[in-house]
């Protein structure tokens, strides 16, 4: 439907919100919905979801201001009481919604996010990685991690450790990143002695083309 209907992500996010979801609500792995967008690169649906999310705070503020005024006992907070943005949500591993955009690669919601909070940048999740680390887990990563610089400051690649010690270049180097440039590349290699080509998981070898589809056989190895 995005591929045809660019607008339609953020109409429905907008409709939703009017008709009574409310954009702090998580899921069963602990997600809001700016988890998910930002895991899926939405960045126009990110943006409102942003907005939306401050609205949320600035009313909630409101409303225990006056809750506040009139001394109501059952008032659950404090007007003083910090209420987390949106963006500060952890899900059930730990991850902030700049986790998931970092590890997927998502470099223009990445910079949206970190804009926010750039301090962020450090928040380790369960596993004990930061954004930068989860930046780094994905081949190819080199525009998130050259955001993650511009936005939060040239080193921040180097400063931040896991729980081995090891910061997001250290990481990209074991990855198969070189010279220690915030850039990662891979290669994957094969190996498959010839006895490999003796186990047969199927009465005939099938061909690709063979209906219906081939289940796994000694030619995948070949292909």
């Amino acid at each position: 439907v995005q591929a045809t209907t660019p607008t339609f992500g953020v109409d429905a996010v907008r409709l939703l919100v009017e008709h009574g979801c409310v954009v702090m609500d998580r899921d069963d792995h602990g997600r809001t919905p700016l988890h998910w967008a930002a895991s899926l690169g939405l960045l126009e649906e990110c943006e409102v979801l942003v907005e939306l999310g401050k609205e949320f705070v600035a009313k909630e503020k409101a409303r225990m201001t006056r809750v506040d005024a009139v001394g109501l006992a059952d008032n659950p907070f404090d007007a003083e009481d910090d209420i987390p943005n949106l963006w500060d949500f952890q899900d059930k591993q730990g991850n902030l919604a700049a986790h998931l955009a970092a590890r997927y690669g998502y470099a223009d919601v990445l910079r949206l996010l970190m804009a926010l909070d750039a301090k962020s940048i450090g928040e380790k999740n369960k596993t004990g990685l930061t954004v930068a680390h989860m930046a780094s887990l994905k081949v190819g990563n080199e525009a998130c991690m050259r955001t993650l610089e511009d936005v939060c400051g040239e080193g921040v690649l180097d400063e931040l450790k896991n729980r081995q010690g090891l910061s997001a270049k250290d990481l990209a180097r074991k990855r198969g990143g070189a010279g220690g440039k915030a850039t990662i590349s891979a290669k994957t290699l094969i190996v498959a002695p010839p006895e490999c080509l003796q186990h047969y998981t199927a009465p005939y070898p099938h061909e690709r083309d063979d209906e219906p589809p081939p289940p796994e056989n000694v030619n995948r190895l070949r292909v």
